[in-house]
């Protein structure tokens, strides 16, 4: 089982039987997965501190649940 950051890159396509979609497709989804997380860090610790430990709004705790 690969253990790197992005050892999901090459378990996910094999698991389903993909054909691996090359360098540029990894490169592309991390750079925008890390943008994404970066910029929406304090939205993220809100949602995760309202639905796993009951602080903040009942629309953060619906949010973080798919409710």
């Amino acid at each position: 089982m690969p253990i790197s950051s992005s050892g999901h890159l090459a378990l996910v396509p094999w698991l389903f039987g993909w054909e691996d979609p090359g360098l540029a497709f990894d490169v592309a989804l991390i750079g925008h997965a890390g943008r994404g997380a970066g910029r929406l860090w304090k939205d993220w610790i809100r949602l995760i501190s309202a639905g796993l430990f009951g602080r903040g709004e009942e629309v953060d705790r619906r949010l973080f649940w798919g409710w």
